[in-house]
């Protein structure tokens, strides 16, 4: 993405795009180590008792903050270069 694109995106479009794009990633990392590691029953008993929630609670705090301090970040550094 250019400095000039990223200096004219709006700070919440910006974060909120770093913060989905992280939150796929780590999701996909998280159940890609459950199934390497053989824990593929705990996974589908996490969704039985409802232990998804608290797994998805914490996914998005930490993608929210990701994307909040990406966007940060970002901006920052397309300001200085321009």
């Amino acid at each position: 993405m250019s400095n000039r694109r990223i200096r004219k995106e709006p700070f919440w479009k910006l974060a909120i795009r770093y913060a989905v794009v992280f939150m796929i990633v780590l999701t996909i990392i998280q159940v890609g180590l459950e199934v390497v590691n053989g824990r593929t029953d705990e996974l589908v008993a996490s969704f039985g008792n409802w232990g998804w929630v608290q797994k998805a609670i914490n996914t998005l705090i930490v993608g929210v903050v990701y994307g909040v301090t990406m966007a940060f970040i970002m901006k920052k550094k397309a300001q200085k270069r321009s």
